[in-house]
């Protein structure tokens, strides 16, 4: 997706999972910002075999605003997931 088209589904995303919707998703993603971004678990895995190498809470308030993705709780998460994905896969 575009930049734009990007920013309009997370908040589609984020109008449509509200905390009290008793809607469950699971999302699959190559974007590790969306994974920070739209989950609450981020399930890292290898890439042949795949294989799970770790789970990543990540314990934010919902609904998430696009001034989450300016705090440093975001970017800390990024470089940890990235970390793992990296090594994992190296």
């Amino acid at each position: 997706l575009d930049f734009q088209s990007r920013r309009e589904m997370h908040d589609v995303f984020h109008r449509v999972l509200k905390p009290d919707s008793g809607i469950t998703a699971l999302i699959v993603t190559h974007s590790i910002d969306d994974a920070v971004y739209m989950g609450d678990q981020v399930v890292i895995t290898t890439r042949n075999p795949m294989t799970i190498v770790d789970v990543v809470s990540i314990d934010e308030p919902r609904p998430r605003t696009q001034d989450f993705k300016k705090s440093q709780r975001y970017f800390n998460r990024l470089q940890k997931i990235s970390g793992i994905f990296l090594t994992a896969n190296a």
